[in-house]
């Protein structure tokens, strides 16, 4: 990966630790298996990190399959990882077309089986209801997804008993 894995502890402020990732499109499936090592090794749980990368891997399907549509220059996807002891933080970054996905993508119709629903929409509402927060911004030519999980109200979900 360009930029394979820069480890930086200075991401999101104090007492966090960070993963900083360049990614070509190609290369874009395979953060995913990075995001699980930085997680391991940052204590994140399990159930929280199975959350954020599925979110995260439906986000960048959508970036690498959409993003770059007519576009002339060189793509560029950015996945910046932090953890504190309260939040597990993604921030998903391209230099692509501006589409805003919690805006713009189709709301897909879940009351249809798979084969009468319309292509679209799909991952964007997944990754919705997989983290605590999401939220869009636009800002210097490059679209930005952040995405949140609440390590502490995940470790009380995981206690409460079913």
């Amino acid at each position: 990966m360009s930029g394979s894995g820069v480890l930086r502890d200075d991401v999101g402020g104090s007492n966090a630790t960070g993963l900083d990732l360049v990614l070509t499109r190609a290369e874009a499936p395979l953060a995913a298996l990075r995001l699980e090592e930085f997680g391991r090794e940052n204590g994140v749980p399990d159930r929280a990190l199975f959350r954020m990368q599925l979110a995260v891997d439906e986000l960048l399907v959508n970036v690498a399959d959409y993003a770059f549509a007519g576009v002339a220059h060189e793509p560029h996807i950015r996945l910046v990882a932090s953890v504190t002891r309260r939040k597990f933080t993604v921030t998903i970054s391209d230099n692509g077309n501006a589409f805003d996905p919690l805006n713009e993508a189709p709301v897909p119709d879940t009351t249809l089986v798979a084969e009468d629903r319309p292509n679209g929409g799909l991952g964007v509402h997944l990754a919705k209801r997989l983290v605590s927060e999401i939220s869009y911004k636009r800002s210097d030519g490059r679209n930005r997804i952040t995405l949140v999980n609440n390590l502490e109200q995940e470790q009380q979900d995981q206690e409460e008993p079913a």
